[in-house]
């Protein structure tokens, strides 16, 4: 039995608003940087301006890479009680475990099913609808 939570089209459409996010921001800091340099009469180094543009567009695409696209988007029990997880990226990226537990974190946006596995816990992508991770939870 396969159960999706969303669609991995919605989770690639959030990171890249972020990757917009982060390309603009390239730009803004780009623009201070000369205002500043110019009312202050000096001159411009590449190797600030490379670091000073640099910050926002990372920490924006490390945000959009965690919160969206390193997550499990569906996936399928077998019989045996195995639970394969299909990630948003890579693309085909699929993890086998033996879950111990699972849960559901709600957010005013939607909510989230946590598995715990072998020690690790890994967590889906944010669903809108309720009863798909209740769905997925009791499943589990």
């Amino acid at each position: 039995m396969e159960i999706l939570l969303l669609d991995p089209e919605v989770a690639w459409g959030k990171f890249k608003i972020l990757a917009w996010f982060a390309a603009l921001s390239i730009v803004l800091v780009y623009v201070v940087l000369r205002v500043e340099a110019y009312m202050k009469c000096k001159s411009l180094t590449v190797k600030s301006v490379v670091l000073k543009c640099s910050f926002l567009p990372i920490l924006f695409l490390t945000v959009g890479y965690i919160e969206h696209l390193d997550r499990f988007y569906s996936f399928a029990i077998q019989p045996n009680g195995n639970v394969i997880l299909n990630y948003v990226f890579p693309e085909g990226k699929k993890v086998a475990l033996q879950p111990e537990k699972a849960w559901i974190d709600h957010d005013r946006a939607g909510c989230a099913v946590y598995i715990k596995a072998q020690g690790e816990r890994y967590k889906s992508v944010m669903s809108v609808r309720s009863s798909k991770c209740r769905q997925a939870v009791e499943a589990i």
